[in-house]
């Protein structure tokens, strides 16, 4: 360079270019995957926190509350409480419940009872690679979640 010019030269910035592209190129992808495990985890401890919510109600109210899981529409509510959690499209869920407590093919339920106690149940929700349990004894009503 001559005394006097400054800048960068053309070369300089197309090599900062070329560098910037390979890392979006690199790392791009993994935030996409980062969503879809963010989504899981998310729904994953909003549906833990409904189990231990309709255990809770049941204890309280006095009377057995039935948590019901429709893997046909994606979604999990509570008897009598019109709030419902939908299940994310990329999260795939199964569901592993007291025959007494599936109402139809594709729906499910829990049954938390008045004394803490519970029909118990297993769900494990997954998106891509990472999955999650959520257990619930029968004996103790106690919700557990576990990575997979």
């Amino acid at each position: 360079m001559r005394q006097g010019q400054h800048g960068f030269t053309l070369l300089e910035l197309m090599v900062v270019l070329l560098v910037l592209a390979l890392l979006a190129a690199l790392i791009g992808p993994r935030f996409g995957r980062s969503r879809d495990a963010d989504s899981l985890q998310a729904t994953v401890y909003e549906l833990a926190s409904r189990c231990r919510d309709a255990r809770i109600g049941a204890i309280r109210s006095g009377s057995d509350t039935v948590l019901l899981i429709d893997l046909g529409k994606r979604t999990v509510s509570v008897r009598g409480n019109p709030r419902q959690l939908l299940i994310p499209a990329a999260v795939t869920i199964h569901s592993e419940t007291s025959t007494s407590e599936q109402t139809w093919k594709s729906v499910s339920g829990i049954r938390f009872h008045p004394n803490g106690s519970s029909s118990g149940g297993t769900l494990r929700l997954q998106a891509g690679q990472h999955a999650y349990e959520i257990r619930v004894n029968w004996f103790t009503g106690r919700v557990s979640v576990e990575r997979l």
